[in-house]
């Protein structure tokens, strides 16, 4: 297994952080306040969301690296790909330290209360929306790698 040809191998490696946090957050949950409903939903059931979506790509890439056309779009693909869900993961520690692992007194996420947020004039939320834009479109690199590898063959 050769990372420099074969870059899409890191994938299954970044994806093991996320197994390791579903197996040792046990008591860890997210309480989500919408409108008039909370929702409290175990972290560990969140991680194998990340998890499943870096070994699907992983996949993905197993079946279709003949096909590809860059292994430049491959690198940039990966990175973006292992960025993305740690970046939404890491979100809310990003946004108030100790959010998620809080002991009691609980504190909730409370989405109407957002622009109220005493934490808002610190959160740089122009930079946040930037940079999951920029991670969102690098996920585009995949299918434009994938149909100029198809365009570069059917031409041959």
């Amino acid at each position: 297994m050769q990372i420099g040809k074969h870059p899409y191998h890191l994938l299954p490696l970044a994806s093991i952080p996320f197994l390791v946090i579903y197996f040792i957050w046990n008591d860890v949950t997210l309480d989500l306040h919408f409108h008039d409903t909370y929702y409290v939903v175990p972290v560990r059931l969140l991680a194998l969301v990340p998890f499943t979506y870096l070994l699907i790509i992983w996949f993905v890439y197993l079946a279709t690296h003949k096909i590809m056309f860059s292994r430049k779009l491959i690198w940039t693909h990966v990175i973006f790909a292992i960025v993305l869900p740690y970046f939404i993961f890491v979100f809310p520690y990003l946004i108030q330290t100790n959010q998620l692992t809080a002991v009691y007194p609980r504190r909730y996420f409370d989405f109407s209360e957002w622009s109220h947020s005493p934490f808002r004039p610190e959160l740089p939320s122009s930079f946040f929306r930037i940079f999951f834009l920029l991670l969102l479109l690098g996920q585009l690199t995949y299918p434009v790698n994938f149909f100029l590898g198809l365009f570069k063959q059917s031409n041959r």
